[in-house]
């Protein structure tokens, strides 16, 4: 490897291989670099290894791809990102796998993948996604190449237990007799963005016991209306009023619908759950679902 600007640190391993250190020096991200480089999160493949378990992945398998060129500074920046992300994204569904393919040892391969920038990362979806329209999706080349940003763009195409509502909330919720939790976001609310996964991680605990949904307010500003969720906007909040009680509180806003009783419509308001920690809302509706099993 060839160093043109000092000072430049690498970490040397056993196997031959050369990890070139990017970024700001300090003590947290070297100590991250000898992980990356001891314990990698992200595979690197061969034309027949992409071929094996990326084509040929299991129908519940996603993968996603950065493929690379070494001399290239943005896929330098990238690398260790993408192991951050990596090792969240299995944290999260261990189905989940990351790969990379170094495009200029590989160059034919990543030419008849029609791969003619770098980086360019690709998320190949599970066959028996919900969310699957394509083959594969490309990632956004306006979007921050960070791993908290790749995370959520992951995260928005993995197949999903939480229903998108619209205008069928009405029924379809509060007039359920099985209980629902329902998110009220905004797309451009970074509060949602970052609550997403989370919400993802909240319906995987409680599978089988409630039903999660998620009301768009931007796409179905009538529906959030109509439950009293209005937004407004104030400095860098995502704000809206629960205009008959008159309080501001932000955006997402979730609440916990029971189920009706004696077979009339549950009131809008639900249990409005005050937090957006998965094990705080866990717990709460587990024991609202407890005190409602000693009620029957």
């Amino acid at each position: 490897m060839l160093f043109f600007s000092y000072p430049t640190s690498a970490l040397y391993t056993m196997d031959g291989r050369v990890h070139k250190f990017v970024g700001y020096h300090a003590a947290t991200t070297v100590l991250e670099l000898i992980d990356n480089a001891l314990n990698p999160a992200v595979d690197e493949l061969t034309p027949d290894q992409f071929a094996e378990l990326v084509e040929g992945r299991k129908s519940d398998e996603t993968w996603v791809v950065d493929f690379f060129a070494p001399w290239c500074g943005p896929c330098q920046q990238l690398a260790p990102e993408l192991q951050k992300a990596a090792r969240a994204l299995r944290a999260y569904d261990e189905r989940v796998h990351v790969g990379s393919v170094d495009c200029q040892a590989h160059s034919q391969f990543c030419s008849k993948q029609g791969v003619n920038a770098y980086p360019t990362i690709r998320l190949y979806p599970a066959v028996n996604n919900n969310r699957r329209m394509q083959a594969y999706y490309v990632y956004p080349q306006n979007m921050w190449r960070n791993a908290d940003t790749i995370e959520r763009w992951v995260f928005g195409m993995l197949p999903s237990l939480v229903t998108q509502l619209g205008n069928d909330y009405w029924t379809t919720v509060l007039d359920s007799d099985e209980p629902w939790i329902v998110d009220f976001y905004a797309p451009w609310c970074g509060h949602c963005v970052q609550f997403s996964p989370v919400y993802e991680q909240i319906a995987k605990a409680l599978d089988g016991k409630v039903k999660l949904a998620k009301v768009d307010c931007d796409q179905w500003p009538g529906v959030c209306q109509g439950a009293q969720v209005i937004h407004k906007s104030l400095g860098f909040y995502c704000l809206h009023s629960l205009t008959v009680v008159s309080q501001v509180q932000a955006y997402p806003t979730v609440r916990f619908y029971r189920g009706r009783q004696h077979g009339r419509r549950q009131d809008i308001w639900g249990m409005q759950l005050q937090t957006q920690h998965k094990d705080t809302i866990v717990q709460a509706v587990l024991s609202q679902l407890e005190q409602l099993h000693d009620e029957l």
